[in-house]
């Protein structure tokens, strides 16, 4: 009997040791898990970003970020709304159809962009296709389309001038003058977008 209780004996020590072997082990595990959050955490602090290669979509989306910021402010400068309005400023948002004033011009002009994209395509010459759609030099514009006394602008088509920095270009397009803006340092230079009736 005496066996018995001695070898129960030295399986319970066993399992305890097993035990506290396990516990170290967690403890190991654990130690070493916050070691490597804080190598992660570490890491993720120093980016360079000449490390990476960024994505054409990813361009291209952060160009079409662009626009809408240059289109918002554009549109704030003038309706003189407030600084911080934004693109869904007073869309009531319980109401699935509901739109706003800017929204409204701007589905109005990425409308026109796309038709003026469709007559391009079923132009029959080419100054018909790029006139439209293009940015032009104001001198080259009136070379090419406005030379005659009784050249007038187009009355179903806005005509704009845009000035951004040093340059100014004339367009018909408000969406072909925003992706120009967008492609420039527009954050950092004075730049206006003006619509005229004569030019």
């Amino acid at each position: 009997m005496e066996e018995i209780t001695q070898e129960r004996e030295r399986e319970r020590e066993r399992e305890r040791e097993h035990v506290s072997d396990i516990k170290i082990q967690i403890n190991q595990a654990s130690q070493d898990s916050e070691s490597e959050s804080d190598n992660i955490a570490e890491q993720e602090c120093i980016i360079d970003i000449n490390d990476y290669e960024i994505p054409t979509e990813e361009l291209d989306y952060g160009r079409y970020v662009d626009i809408l910021n240059i289109f918002t402010i554009y549109h704030k400068t003038l309706y003189n709304k407030n600084k911080s309005a934004n693109l869904f400023d007073g869309i009531n948002y319980q109401e699935p159809s509901a739109t706003n004033r800017e929204i409204e011009k701007l589905y109005e002009e990425i409308y026109r962009y796309k038709m003026a994209q469709r007559d391009l395509a079923n132009a029959e010459t080419i100054d018909t296709k790029n006139r439209f759609i293009n940015l032009y030099n104001p001198i080259e514009y009136k070379n090419k389309y406005l030379q005659k006394e009784t050249d007038k602008l187009p009355e179903d088509y806005p005509f704009y001038i845009v000035n951004s920095g040093e340059q100014e270009y004339v367009s018909h397009n408000l969406i072909t003058i925003l992706d120009y803006i967008s492609s420039t340092d527009w954050r950092n230079i004075a730049w206006s977008i003006n619509q005229i009736n004569e030019f």
